[in-house]
C-alpha cells in the first residue's frame, strides 16, 4: 500500500503547525476545561490554506472533507452529552490537516487514548468503581429501552466521575497517527 503522505519540508511545517495548535488546545482544555473557537478556527484556516496553495498540499477539498469527517465522527458523542463541542471541533481541525484517509484511524486512536485516559483518571481519583457502575447502567438502560421501544436519549442521570480534558486524548491519538504515517 502506498503511503498516504509524502513528507517534504512544507509537510513538516504543516505538521509543526498542527502540533502547536494541539499543544495550545490541550493547555486550554486542561486549565480551563474549554477549547477556544478562535484557536480551532485559526488552525483549520491554516490547514485549508496550506493544502490549497502549497505545492505539496493535497488541495482544499482534501482539507475540507477531512475536517467534515473528523467533525462528524465525534458528533454522536456530543449529541449524547459525553463530549464537549470544542473537542468535536478540534477533531475537525485535525482532519483538515490530515485529510480523510488519515482522520479515520486518528479518530480510532483518539478513542482508544480517551478510554485509557478515563481509566487512569478515574483510578487516580479513586472513582473507578463508579465509572464501571455508570457504564453498566448506561448499557443496561439502553438495552431495556430498546427492547421496550423507548427513545435512546431518555436515560436517568448517573453520578459523574468528573470531566476529562479530551484534547489530551485527541493530541495523543494524533501523535500516534503522525508517528504511524512517518514509518
Amino acid at each position: 500500500m502506498p503511503p498516504i503522505f509524502h513528507f517534504t519540508d512544507t509537510t513538516q511545517l504543516s505538521l509543526v503547525a498542527l502540533v502547536v495548535m494541539l499543544v495550545l488546545a490541550t493547555t486550554f482544555d486542561v486549565r480551563e476545561h474549554r477549547i477556544p473557537n478562535w484557536l480551532v478556527a485559526t488552525g483549520a484556516t491554516l490547514a485549508v490554506a496550506y493544502h490549497a496553495i502549497s505545492p505539496s498540499g493535497e488541495g482544499a477539498i482534501f482539507a475540507l472533507t477531512g475536517m467534515a469527517v473528523g467533525t462528524f465522527a465525534l458528533m454522536p458523542l456530543y449529541v449524547f452529552r459525553t463530549m464537549g463541542a470544542g473537542d468535536v471541533k478540534l477533531m475537525g481541525m485535525v482532519g483538515a490537516y490530515l485529510g480523510t484517509p488519515a482522520i479515520l484511524s486518528t479518530v480510532l486512536a483518539t478513542l482508544i487514548a480517551g478510554g485509557v485516559l478515563a481509566l487512569l483518571a478515574s483510578t487516580c481519583k479513586r472513582t473507578l468503581p463508579q465509572l464501571v457502575c455508570n457504564l453498566r447502567t448506561m448499557i443496561v438502560q439502553r438495552h431495556i429501552r430498546q427492547m421496550g421501544g423507548a427513545a435512546a436519549g431518555d436515560t436517568q442521570p448517573t453520578e459523574s466521575v468528573g470531566k476529562l480534558p479530551y484534547a489530551v486524548a485527541i493530541a495523543a491519538g494524533t501523535a500516534c497517527q503522525i508517528f504511524w504515517l512517518r514509518t
